[in-house]
């Protein structure tokens, strides 16, 4: 019986793959492409690596490869060949943009007030005509869908009005996508349900101690009572007491 050839993990890839395997936050597939290496590592077959992790004998043997030819880089997903996405990025941000812009009235109605809600047509035309966007309304409902976007059942929007908005969105989405080095991302976001009001009472100043004095008062005795509590019978009704007669002689 042969024995298995080990996979060469040098000494950096191995603690990465470790706190790959060891942490919570890792993805299914990402443990799984971990563990075969590291498995494979200790000169284990095939066959036990596939029934320890949960695939295929098949795909350990490729996992196995594209490790020895890449290194780490050989985990990581390929783009997969197939027809290019016709609308990127940039496209369904704009989309994006027209539906929560609400867009001035047409017709008899005042051109000050704005639309409370916008149809998939009315979006299509705008991105069409305003943006030189070639698209349809069937497929701007499917990017709705995509997204969950239903501008139909929203009351309002929140729309920035800062011309730079987007500049700045870009830069505070690409930390969140792809942080620095040693970078921490903070995120703090303001209660919409709690509402700042001001006191109804002014907070009162803190007084400094009073001086005590205290007088010396004397404590008056507590005066014994003279006659002692009247007895009870078995029935719990008291009982009047015995009266002595005293006969002359």
């Amino acid at each position: 019986m042969t024995r298995p050839v080990g996979v060469e993990v040098p000494v950096v890839d191995r603690e990465i793959l470790e706190r790959r395997v060891a942490a919570a936050t890792t993805e299914r597939r990402d443990w799984q492409r971990a563990k075969i290496v590291l498995m494979a590592a200790d000169a284990i077959s095939s066959p036990k690596i596939a029934a320890a992790v949960g695939v295929n004998r098949n795909q350990v043997d490729v996992w196995k490869h594209r490790y020895r030819a890449d290194g780490l880089d050989g985990l990581d997903d390929r783009d997969r060949p197939g027809r290019p996405p016709v609308y990127g990025p940039e496209d369904r941000l704009t989309l994006v943009k027209t539906i929560t812009t609400r867009p001035p009235e047409t017709g008899q109605l005042s051109p000050l007030r704005r639309k409370a809600r916008m149809s998939m047509p009315e979006v299509a035309r705008i991105l069409n005509n305003e943006h030189d966007i070639a698209i349809s309304e069937s497929q701007v409902w499917r990017i709705c869908k995509a997204m969950k976007i239903k501008p139909w059942q929203v009351r309002s929007w929140m729309t920035s009005h800062d011309v730079d908005f987007d500049d700045k969105a870009v830069d505070i989405c690409g930390l969140y996508l792809d942080p620095g080095e040693n970078w921490a991302v903070f995120s703090v976001d303001e209660k919409t349900g709690i509402q700042a009001k001001s006191r109804i009472k002014p907070p009162r100043v803190d007084q400094p101690p009073k001086s005590s004095s205290t007088n010396a008062t004397a404590l008056k005795p507590c005066s014994q009572r003279s006659s002692a509590a009247p007895a009870k019978s078995s029935r719990g009704r008291p009982t009047r007491p015995e009266q002595s007669t005293s006969s002359g002689s």
